[in-house]
């Protein structure tokens, strides 16, 4: 007999954080005990009660299936939420998304901290592949009056003058002004 038979037996599904766990049982029993007196108070027959919870920082997920240290958190001391995995205001690393910061960048589509790059923003010189953490350029390098390791940083056109990046001998700014400014120093091209 494994109580199916029984009418009233309660099952709870609790997804949720608590300290504590508290039953109560508030069932009328007046007049149900047969040839035995009944004082109409409630009773708890028996209880079988299963808490279950995954162990913090080292697993999460609706059934602890999931191990914090697999996620890409951008900090290595992250919490990790027992539910979603959740990385907090740290954000993923470079090349990966998503709450839980376990999925991929789309290859070339996104790459950066959490994805959000445009692979095809870049002004390689060819075409390149869009690695997912940093976007580099790696076939021939950027095209004139770009910069970065992924070419997505435009300078100044005033002080580009070249139609090759490797010819400036002057200092080359940013086109969006942020402060601090920064300037590049680049050498002219060697023969």
């Amino acid at each position: 007999m494994d109580g199916s038979d029984i009418s009233d037996v309660p099952t709870r599904n609790c997804d949720m954080i608590g300290r504590y766990v508290t039953l109560y049982q508030a069932t009328d029993n007046r007049g149900t005990c047969g040839d035995f007196h009944c004082d109409g108070s409630t009773a708890m027959d028996f209880c079988e009660v299963l808490v279950m919870a995954c162990t913090p920082n080292v697993k999460y997920g609706a059934n602890c299936d999931m191990n914090c240290n697999q996620r890409k958190c951008a900090s290595s001391s992250a919490s990790c939420d027992v539910q979603t995995g959740n990385c907090g205001n740290g954000g993923c690393r470079p090349g990966y998304q998503g709450v839980d910061c376990t999925q991929a960048c789309s290859s070339g589509d996104n790459y950066g901290p959490n994805c959000a790059k445009l692979c095809n923003q870049r002004h390689c010189v060819s075409s390149s592949s869009c690695n997912i953490q940093t976007g580099v350029c790696d076939a021939g390098g950027c095209t004139a009056g770009w910069i970065g390791v992924d070419c997505a940083q435009g300078m100044s056109q005033e002080y580009v003058g070249s139609s090759n990046a490797k010819d400036i001998s002057f200092g080359v700014r940013p086109k969006m002004s942020t402060y601090p400014i920064v300037f590049y120093i680049m050498l002219p091209k060697i023969d």
